[in-house]
């Protein structure tokens, strides 16, 4: 199962959540892009770490890495696009940010952030939502109307609320179905 979505909507926590429910390993792609002290790893040893969880039959990942898709894509048989609005995504991405930033946490790898890294610049996570977002949206539709894809079964939610429904749908059906 694959997770996507603009930086910000809430991949990760939708997969944390799922892979619970489910039973299944999680990985996130940015814990295989980071090494400690925000250095990156080579695009080998990216894909070399992707290709070392996928081959198992069964997780969920999430992540945004498109130069990854001809790796990740086809050994996908379920996506989740995480389809929000831009509003709520930076809404979200702002929040995240800010807790953060204040209580320090340990992302990828012993990784922290800061305020430069998340709000300012360029590089930032800020930036990266703002100037990627239409981009995405219309990538993620074009490879997924194209043949390549069509064995992927594609859950398309566009709001938190519908993910929200849909997880507790999906969580009442799969312990349900446990029980007989």
């Amino acid at each position: 199962i694959l997770i996507i979505g603009t930086t910000g909507c809430g991949k990760t926590t939708v997969a944390v959540e799922l892979a619970k429910i489910l039973s299944l390993n999680h990985f996130e792609l940015d814990a295989f892009h980071w090494k400690p002290n925000w250095q990156t790893n080579s695009k080998e040893e990216f894909r070399s770490n992707i290709e070392r969880v996928i081959y198992n039959d069964k997780w969920v990942i999430d992540g945004n890495y498109r130069s990854f898709r001809d790796v990740l894509w086809p050994r996908a048989s379920n996506l989740i696009w995480l389809d929000y609005p831009l509003r709520i995504i930076i809404l979200r991405l702002i929040k995240r940010s800010i807790r953060r930033i204040v209580f320090k946490e340990t992302l990828w790898n012993g990784n922290i952030s800061n305020f430069r890294r998340e709000f300012l610049g360029r590089n930032s996570i800020l930036y990266d939502s703002l100037n990627t977002y239409w981009f995405r949206k219309r990538d993620y539709e074009d490879a997924l109307n194209s043949k390549k894809y069509l064995h992927i079964n594609v859950i398309k939610l566009d709001s938190p609320k519908e993910t929200k429904i849909w997880l507790e749908n999906l969580k009442s059906f799969w312990y349900e179905g446990d029980k007989h």
